[in-house]
C-alpha cells in the first residue's frame, strides 16, 4: 500500500497536469454551444467604443452613456477581433466566448497555485474541482465577460499580492501593480485589493520581516502605489483626459449603480432594484451554491474563528493567507451591505469573492480531514457523503447542459420552487434553443418574433442564413412566435402587454426545461402574424 501511495504522490503532478488539458479541451469543444446573454451585446459596444476612442475614428466615448464602465478586458476582445477579421454576428460571439473561456482557464490555473501555496497538490487540486463543478461559474466563464471577467482577474492578483507581500522585489512590485489595475480597470469593486495589500504589507512588516527591511518595505510599498494608479490610468482611456476627476466620477456611479430602473424578483415578490434587503447576496449565495462547498465555508470560518481567538498573533504568522482569504470573501460583502449598493440578477456582481469563498471551504476541508483522521467510520460517512454531493452536482451540470447557470441547492426547494422565489434564466440565454428550433421547424421567408423578455440582439447567435428570416416585433399581436423567459411575467404594473401574453391562452410551439421545469417556452398565437 506504501509504495502505491508513493508512486502517486511521485506522478501526482501529471494528474494535475492531465485534467487541466482535458478541462481545456473540453472548453473548445462545448464554448459553441451557449446562447447570447443579456448584457453581452452592450459589453462589447463599451469596448467597441474605447477602441475606436484609441484609434483616432472618434470622439463618441466623451459623451457616451456607459463612458465610465471599465474596459480593460472588453477592450482586448475588441482588438482580437478585429485583428482576426471576424465580422459575422455568429463568429464574433463564438470568438467572445472562447476568450472568455480562456481567461477563466487561466484564472483556474493561478487559483490552483493559490491553493498549492496554502494547502498542497492534493487539497488544491479538490479546490480546482470545487471550482470547475460550480454550476453556475461554468456557465458564465463562456459569456460573461463583466463579472468572470472580474472573477479570472481577481484570482491573479489576489497570486501576485502574496508574491508581493512575502518577497517584495521589483519584478513582484511591477507584476502587482499591473494585475491590480487590470482587476480595478474590469470593475471599480476590485478597489478591495488595494487595503488588502496595504493592510496585509504593512502588518507582514513589523511582524514578520526584519526589523531593519521596514524602510526598504515601505519604499516597495510606495512604488507599488505609484505604478498601480500609473497603470489604472493607462489601462482605462476613460480616465486619460482627466484621471482623478473621471475616476471619482466612476465611482459615485459605481456605488449606486441606478441605470436599470427595474425590478428584482426575490423571495416570492418583485422589489425596485435600489430596494433589495441587505440579506439579498447573503440569501442568493445559500441558495445557488453546491452544498458541500457551502458546508465547507461555514466549518472553514468556524475553525479559523476560533484558532485566531486563541493566539492573534500566532495564527496571523502561520496561517495569514486563511485571514487574506476571509478579507477577500468577507470585506466586499460588507462594503455592498454596508454601502446598500444596488444588486440584481442574483448575486453575480459579487462573483470575484468566490474564489475566496472556495478557498474558506478548504480551509473547512483540511481541518474536517484533520479531525476524521483517526475517526475511520466518521471519515467514511464524510467521504462518502462528499462524494455523492459532487456527483450530484455533476449531475445536474451534464444533464442541463449548457444550462448550469440556472442551478440551485437544496435549500432552494428545487427549481419549481425556485421558479416562485427567484429571477431564473435573467440572462436570456434559453432563447437561443427557441429560436433554432423555430428556424428548422418553419420554411418562411420573414419570421416575426417577440422577447418577453430578451434582447433583440439575440438573433445574433444565429447562422447568417437563419438570422435574415427573424424579425424582431415590439409587440405580442405583431408576431408569429413569441419567446418567454418568465421573467417578470407576473410583474403586471411594468408591462402594458403582460395580460394579453399571459393570461390569454396561446398554443405552445417548444419549450426548454431544466430539471423538468419549465424555463422558457416558444408560444404561437392562433391570430398570429402570418
Amino acid at each position: 500500500m506504501s509504495k502505491i501511495l508513493t508512486s502517486i504522490k511521485r506522478h501526482f503532478r501529471f494528474f494535475i497536469i492531465g485534467f487541466f488539458v482535458l478541462y481545456f479541451f473540453l472548453g473548445i469543444f462545448i464554448f459553441r454551444h451557449y446562447g447570447i446573454s443579456w448584457d453581452e451585446s452592450t459589453s462589447r459596444d463599451n469596448g467597441l467604443i474605447v477602441y475606436q476612442y484609441i484609434t483616432g475614428q472618434n470622439s463618441n466615448l466623451l459623451t457616451y452613456r456607459d463612458r465610465d464602465y471599465g474596459t480593460a478586458f472588453e477592450l482586448p476582445l475588441v482588438m482580437i477581433e478585429k485583428e482576426t477579421n471576424v465580422t459575422s454576428s455568429l463568429q464574433i460571439y463564438y470568438l467572445r466566448h472562447l476568450l472568455t473561456f480562456l481567461f477563466f482557464f487561466v484564472g483556474v490555473v493561478f487559483f490552483y497555485k493559490i491553493a498549492l501555496g496554502r494547502f498542497g497538490p492534493g487539497i488544491a487540486f479538490l479546490g480546482v474541482i470545487f471550482l470547475v463543478l460550480s454550476p453556475r461559474i461554468f456557465a458564465d466563464s463562456f459569456y460573461n465577460t463583466k463579472d468572470i471577467g472580474l472573477l479570472s482577474g481577481m484570482i491573479i492578483a489576489v497570486f501576485t499580492l502574496l508574491s508581493f507581500t512575502k518577497k517584495p522585489s521589483f519584478t513582484h512590485v511591477v507584476f502587482h501593480s499591473v494585475a491590480c489595475a487590470f482587476v480595478v480597470d474590469i470593475r471599480l469593486s476590485a478597489l478591495i485589493i488595494l487595503p488588502i495589500t496595504c493592510g496585509f504589507f504593512i502588518t507582514d512588516t513589523f511582524l514578520l520581516s526584519a526589523r531593519h527591511l521596514w524602510r526598504f518595505r515601505i519604499v516597495m510599498l510606495s512604488l507599488f502605489l505609484v505604478l498601480f494608479f500609473g497603470f489604472a490610468v493607462l489601462f482605462w482611456p476613460y480616465l486619460w483626459n482627466n484621471p482623478m476627476g473621471n475616476f471619482m466620477i466612476a465611482f459615485s456611479n459605481f456605488s449606486h449603480f441606478l441605470r436599470l430602473g427595474d425590478t428584482v424578483f426575490y423571495l416570492g415578490n418583485y422589489i425596485p432594484d435600489k430596494y433589495v434587503p441587505w440579506h439579498y447576496p447573503l440569501v442568493w449565495i445559500g441558495v445557488s451554491t453546491p452544498l458541500p462547498y457551502f458546508t465547507l465555508f461555514l466549518l472553514g470560518v468556524g475553525f479559523t474563528v476560533h484558532k485566531l481567538s486563541r493566539n492573534i498573533f500566532g495564527f496571523y504568522k502561520k496561517n495569514r493567507e486563511g485571514l487574506i482569504f476571509l478579507t477577500w470573501f468577507f470585506g466586499p460583502l460588507i462594503m455592498v451591505i454596508g454601502l446598500n449598493s444596488t444588486l440584481y440578477d442574483g448575486w453575480r456582481q459579487l462573483y470575484f469573492i468566490y474564489p475566496a469563498f472556495l478557498l474558506v471551504a478548504l480551509i473547512g476541508l483540511e481541518g474536517l480531514l484533520s479531525y476524521t483522521k483517526k475517526r475511520y467510520l466518521l471519515k467514511i460517512v464524510v467521504l462518502v457523503v462528499g462524494i455523492v454531493s459532487i456527483l450530484n452536482v455533476l449531475r445536474f451540470m451534464t444533464l442541463n447542459h449548457p444550462y448550469q447557470n440556472l442551478y440551485f441547492n437544496e435549500l432552494a426547494g428545487g427549481l419549481e420552487n425556485a421558479k416562485q422565489q427567484f429571477d431564473l434564466d435573467y440572462w436570456g440565454l434559453t432563447f437561443r434553443e427557441g429560436l433554432e428550433h423555430i428556424a428548422s421547424n418553419d420554411n418562411s421567408k420573414t419570421i416575426p418574433v417577440f422577447f418577453a423578455h430578451g434582447h433583440k440582439r439575440n438573433i445574433d447567435i444565429l447562422p447568417n442564413d437563419d438570422k435574415k428570416r427573424f424579425v424582431v416585433v415590439d409587440s405580442p399581436q405583431d408576431a408569429k412566435y413569441i419567446l418567454s423567459n418568465y421573467r417578470w411575467y407576473k410583474d403586471r404594473n411594468n408591462y402594458r402587454w403582460d395580460e394579453y401574453l399571459y393570461t390569454t391562452p396561446h398554443p405552445k410551439f417548444y419549450s426548454v426545461t431544466v430539471d423538468g421545469v419549465e424555463v422558457m417556452t416558444v408560444f404561437k398565437p392562433a391570430g398570429g402574424t402570418l
